[in-house]
């Protein structure tokens, strides 16, 4: 016999015979298998002596969806006495279909004399099956139902629920537009808008048709909503022409900026499931929008753009134009442009974005990265990106280190790109050519993005050269014995110890103090005043929101980081020297130092603190730079004290594993990825048995089965994961051949310890057990019946997925001997369900 027939007959047996729960969980899957066999049974138990049994029968006859169902389904919403199971039944009728489920779902919009109703609490429970009623009629598009929806509509009883009911009058096609033209004369425009929405579910020409007559209206809020309902109708693109389509088009010239956007997003949601599109002159005309919301439609349009406009001089234009926008979308929108076509043409605008702290995080952020897609990176581009990645936020500092990362990466392919990392020797390009030779000479000892990042990991200083012209160079030489280390500029790398990375070392000029900045601000700013009480040893600060931000924006100019909680009462005493007109300024900034210093205490961030995390967040983007020089430095992270570097140095390496398998030094990490997954934390661990699955290499094969038995669940699972991935190796799988000569490891020896796990607490490994057990092909039919009966059912639909692909034959007879056999309901209803999961693909 058929094992599925079986298996009906099975559960066929439980709907007749099981308990309550054993009923419900039969009817359910007797459901899912949609066999006809079951329609009888099922049947006799819509009026079963519990309730959720007859939901379930209800539900059930619905899905098999015969004609013998759909009679049983009005016998239950006729003569059931309870709303729960009409409900159901009307829930059936609805996927049955048909002549006589349409008729029955139309009486039940005025209530029938012959069924049987009950008041809940004092609410009508028929008012709940009208409502199911209404949405059943449009769904199933019974034509003959509008004129009885078109009166609801205009009932009483039809107010609470207008836009269901306009919903399934669209649905129902003409005859129901027609009601609902009838009713558009003279309507409010609430209703009108309501329409039109309800428009976006009709696909006939009628509804296009009324829904062109809404773009007429006189209010903007209706074009509005009829424009966002053409672009809504996923049936357009096939029932509508382009010269229709094209009325989207005729939109954009709408006085009101709001239809405007909606028929830019429409034409850009739809323009891909049709052949209309806007022209290059027309989407820069709109960018002349004097409304910024139709700016960014179409500045959205343009980045979702494979390939730019040609006439990208009159874009630049527009995107320089768009990052002084008091929008925050325009501006974001502008820098991503500006990022794929050339960011150099507004590198200043771009650097002052970042640089000002009252521009909006995301605007920053986005600025940088378009930065990073510059096609030479300058010097002042790398030292925004590097003073970037000290910023507060750490959102900023990660963003910079990423642009380090992709002008690196660019680099690597562009000769005007081409970095010297820190380790580089001066004749290491000995070889080259003699074009290449020069430009590396050129280059020596100049930061690049790969030498930053390493400094980023390292904690290394970087001081930076100034254009300074010669002439100048004496004379600053004395200004230069002044300064502090932090303020000096040269073109070179250094160490914590402030021992040079690179060799060249030019003149070094000093930039202007904040102070001095300060002092240029005013005549009655007296001299600087020192950075902190010698005597004391007590620290100055500052308290002024207002001076908090003029001071950080100077900052940001010259390029220092200072702690500005330091100035708080040396700022308030040059408040107090100000002239008579900063009167009312002074008054601000002493009424607010103290509650300016409580709001900005939780927000900032120690130096050693930023830097501490810009190590980890560079550890992080290191490893999606897929060079040779990258390993050792992430190699060297594992023997950091910082837990958290050293958990991202893992996660890196494993990532350049996977990016480039074959890149020298990764044969190296073996030895100490090991010893982490030993000795480091949880987190650590897990990133190291990732990594090692990434390697797919023998020598990792003892190292991740003493994995398994981890005190942490994730490492456990990455344990079997990458168990897995080394035994299946690349492309084949792990033989008798393939000893680990470590400690002789065979593959049954892998297997028999993922096999091992079985008994783990933990539903994740138990679960991870079976998904190995699949794809090394080692299936055994007792374990899948135990895990996928265990209590709980976490492992049943995985567990019977299984069993279907090693033999359902098989696993249809255990289970039913199961159901048999056990004496406890919720094993038989674990076993019902996996019956159902092994069989319901075979359903008709």
């Amino acid at each position: 016999m058929n094992s599925k027939i079986q298996a009906i007959e099975a559960l066929i047996g439980q709907l007749e015979n099981g308990d309550e729960v054993d009923r419900c969980y039969a009817a359910q899957a007797l459901g899912q298998l949609q066999d006809p066999t079951a329609l009888e049974p099922l049947y006799r138990h819509l009026q079963d002596e519990d309730l959720d049994v007859c939901i379930d029968a209800a539900a059930a006859l619905g899905q098999i969806g015969s004609d013998d169902a759909v009679q049983g389904l009005i016998d239950a919403l006729h003569y059931h006495s309870e709303v729960d199971v009409k409900q159901a039944a009307i829930e059936g009728l609805s996927k049955c279909g048909g002549e006589l489920a349409k008729q029955t779902l139309q009486q039940v919009l005025d209530r029938p004399d012959d069924i049987q109703m009950s008041e809940t609490e004092g609410w009508d429970d028929w008012w709940d099956l009208q409502l199911q009623a209404v949405k059943a009629l449009g769904d199933n598009a019974v034509a003959d139902a509008a004129e009885a929806l078109a009166e609801m509509l205009d009932s009483d009883d039809g107010q609470d629920i207008e836009s269901e009911i306009l919903k399934a009058l669209v649905q129902t096609g003409p005859a129901g537009i027609d009601q609902l033209i009838q009713r558009l004369d003279g309507s409010a425009p609430r209703r009108q808008r309501r329409i039109a929405v309800a428009l976006q579910y009709g696909d006939t020409e009628a509804a296009h048709e009324l829904l062109f007559t809404l773009f007429n209206s006189d209010d903007a809020d209706v074009r509005e909503a009829a424009t966002q309902a053409l672009a809504a109708n996923g049936m357009i693109a096939t029932t509508l022409g382009s010269q229709q389509l094209a009325a989207l088009s005729v939109l954009l010239r709408d006085p009101a900026a709001q239809v405007q956007t909606a028929a830019l997003k429409g034409l850009q949601r739809l323009r891909s499931l049709s052949d209309v599109s806007i022209s290059e002159d027309k989407l820069l005309e709109l960018l002349e929008n004097s409304d910024s919301r139709v700016r960014s439609a179409a500045l959205y349009m343009l980045t979702q753009n494979q390939e730019l406009p040609d006439q990208q001089s009159a874009l630049l234009f527009h995107l320089q134009q768009g990052l002084g926008s008091d929008d925050e979308e325009e501006q974001q929108l502008c820098c991503e442009l500006l990022g794929r076509i050339d960011p150099a043409v507004a590198q200043d605008q771009l650097l002052a974005l970042i640089g000002d702290i009252a521009t909006p995080m995301p605007v920053r952020r986005q600025a940088i990265r378009a930065i990073g897609q510059s096609a030479v990176a300058d010097a002042s581009m790398l030292e925004m990106l590097w003073n970037s990645s000290s910023d507060s936020n750490a959102a900023i500092r990660h963003v910079a280190l990423q642009s380090l990362q992709v002008l690196n990466n660019r680099s690597l392919q562009s000769p005007t790109l081409t970095p010297v990392s820190a380790d580089t020797d001066a004749d290491t390009s000995a070889d080259t050519s003699a074009d290449t030779a020069t430009s590396a000479d050129a280059a020596e000892g100049a930061p690049t993005p790969f030498s930053l990042l390493l400094s980023s990991l390292t904690g290394s200083e970087v001081i930076w050269p100034s254009a300074v012209e010669e002439g100048d160079k004496d004379s600053d030489s004395d200004i230069v014995a002044d300064q502090t280390d932090d303020q000096l500029i040269s073109l070179v790398s250094v160490d914590g110890e402030g021992h040079e990375i690179k060799p060249g070392l030019p003149p070094m000029v000093a930039k202007p103090g904040i102070e001095q900045i300060l002092a240029s601000v005013s005549d009655a700013y007296p001299a600087p005043y020192p950075e902190t009480d010698v005597d004391s040893g007590a620290t100055v600060e500052m308290g002024s929101t207002l001076e908090s931000i003029t001071r950080s924006n100077i900052e940001a100019t010259v390029g220092v980081s200072q702690e500005l909680s330091s100035d708080s009462e040396r700022i308030l005493g040059l408040v107090d020297e100000l002239p008579q007109e900063f009167d009312a300024y002074a008054e601000v900034v002493h009424t607010n130092a103290r509650s300016g210093e409580r709001m900005l205490e939780g927000k900032r961030r120690k130096p050693d603190e930023i830097a501490v995390e810009r190590r980890i967040l560079a550890a992080r983007v290191l490893g999606d730079c897929a060079q040779a020089e990258a390993v050792q430095p992430l190699l060297g992270c594992l023997m950091d004290e910082d837990a958290n570097l050293r958990r991202e140095a893992a996660e890196s390496l494993g990532r350049l594993v996977s990016l480039q398998p074959k890149l020298p030094g990764l044969s190296n990490i073996m030895g100490p990825i090991a010893t982490q997954l030993r000795a480091g934390n949880e987190e650590i661990r897990l990133a190291c048995a990732r990594t090692l699955g990434a390697l797919k290499h023998k020598a990792a094969i003892p190292a991740l089965l003493a994995a398994l038995d981890d005190p942490d669940t994730l490492v456990r699972i990455q344990a079997i994961r990458s168990l897995t991935l080394v035994t299946l190796g690349k492309g084949r799988m792990l033989t008798e051949e393939d000893h680990v000569v470590l400690n002789d490891v065979t593959p049954n020896r892998v297997t028999q310890a993922i096999l091992d796990c079985q008994d783990d607490a933990e539903i994740g490994v138990r679960k991870e057990v079976i998904e190995s057990l699949v794809q090394l092909r080692r299936l055994d039919l007792e374990l899948l019946l135990k895990l996928g009966l265990e209590q709980g059912g976490a492992l049943t639909p995985t567990a019977a997925q299984a069993l279907k692909r090693l033999d359902p034959d098989a696993a249809t007879e255990r289970l039913i001997e199961s159901l048999a056999e056990q004496g406890d309901s919720s094993v038989r209803r674990l076993a019902m369900q996996m019956l159902q999961h092994i069989h319901r693909a075979e359903a008709a």
